[in-house]
């Protein structure tokens, strides 16, 4: 790579229902100007492909409300340093996105996990529970839960199954 040169780039951001805006600042470690700091913003679609969506060289607000979240449920920022003349990097104060989250279920077997052993014969019943708790700020209005059973030749039966409304921070 260049010695006068380099990047720092965020995990994903997300995933969104709605994209708000992107604030950021930085500040120089010189006294004499030399360094150019941008910010790239790149879309991440739902088979992660990422797109370029803006490049953004003046630090402060840019509006990302014509993102469309349902085609870029997530976002990812990476910024771009370059200072030919002393060879610092920019030093990154902040640089923030706001969005209204899709709501996110996450097992909870450290809360709760209930099963009836780790083997079943043919033609046994087998009962297992688990916690679920809510991790987002947004209700889900049901959760709609795939459970697979696979047996001894591999052979796999795939079954659904719709829990009731799961609030914001709460869980079952």
């Amino acid at each position: 790579g260049q010695w006068n040169r380099g990047s720092l780039v965020t995990p994903l951001i997300g995933p969104a229902r709605e994209w708000g805006k992107m604030t950021w600042d930085w500040h120089s470690l010189d006294v004499e100007p030399g360094d150019s700091v941008s910010v790239n913003i790149y879309g991440i679609d739902s088979n992660y492909q990422k797109t370029a969506l803006y490049n953004v060289d003046v630090a402060g607000e840019t509006m990302l409300t014509d993102v469309s979240a349902t085609h870029f449920p997530y976002l990812q920022m990476e910024m771009i340093n370059q200072d030919r003349v002393k060879s610092t990097a920019g030093q990154l104060d902040f640089w923030r996105v706001t969005y209204a989250s899709l709501p996110e279920a996450a097992v909870n077997t450290g809360r709760f996990l209930q099963y009836s052993g780790d083997t079943i014969d043919f033609g046994d019943n087998y009962q297992v529970k688990f916690a679920v708790d809510n991790i987002s700020s947004s209700d889900m209005d049901s959760l709609l839960v795939k459970f697979t059973l696979t047996d001894g030749r591999n052979n796999s039966q795939v079954f659904y199954k719709r829990y009731p409304k799961l609030l914001a921070l709460q869980n079952y």
